[in-house]
């Protein structure tokens, strides 16, 4: 567990993004990260609970998520597309997607993350506040180069709502994920996405469509070779 030298809850975003900017101060959103995090080394923790950093709307074919939307309130959202949804529901058990947040999920950058996987189909791009101003960058573009996120707070996540979407995986319990891609019959154009650090063979799919003909996004790495395909 994260060792804590302090604690301090900003009362608006200009506060906060003068504390992230010190050293070893880090944004806390739902914790969950935080809570499990092996790395004993000590951390200012900075909660970002009291910025206005919730809500969900949809807008000219476009859904604006909060960072402090938690992933409970995305999964019972009706606006949320149903992929969204659903990877939601399976990104963690019931009593941490009350506390687990959008914003925190993409900045644990977690290889395994069928939500990860979900807003990259769906076209994320990412709105994080830094020193110099806000900044919008697509999600593929954050997991890449995590360092964007240093000394900055992620304000909202942007997610394309046209077309239709579909995830299948199976496993012998809801807390497994999928290691094995296997592309559907129709599926003409295949798309690869390295996600930091996967084991050898690891990877997850979901089918995606749209006006275009139909995509599988597969998402893999080798340990030493990433390759595209």
């Amino acid at each position: 567990m994260t060792k804590i030298i302090s604690y301090q809850r900003p009362k608006n975003i200009e506060e906060a993004l003068s504390l992230v900017c010190q050293d070893k101060h880090v944004p806390l959103a739902g914790g969950t990260q935080l809570n499990a995090n092996e790395d004993t080394e000590p951390l200012h923790l900075v909660d970002l609970q009291s910025l206005a950093l919730k809500g969900i709307d949809r807008s000219n074919g476009k859904l604006k998520i909060g960072s402090m939307t938690t992933l409970h309130e995305i999964m019972k959202n009706s606006d949320s597309p149903d992929l969204i949804r659903l990877s939601s529901r399976s990104e963690l058990p019931s009593t941490l997607r009350t506390l687990a947040t959008i914003g925190g999920t993409i900045a644990s950058g977690d290889s395994d993350s069928q939500l990860i996987a979900s807003l990259l189909v769906h076209d994320a791009e990412v709105t994080i506040l830094k020193s110099d101003g806000e900044l919008s960058v697509p999600l593929q573009e954050v997991l890449s180069k995590p360092e964007l996120m240093d000394s900055g707070i992620i304000l909202s996540i942007d997610i394309a709502t046209d077309g239709e979407s579909r995830l299948e995986a199976t496993g012998r319990t809801p807390a497994d994920t999928p290691i094995v891609p296997l592309p559907p019959d129709n599926a003409p154009t295949v798309i690869g996405w390295p996600l930091l650090e996967l084991p050898q063979h690891q990877c997850l799919w979901i089918q995606k469509i749209r006006q275009f003909p139909c995509n599988l996004l597969v998402i893999f790495a080798e340990p030493q070779n990433t390759e595209y395909i």
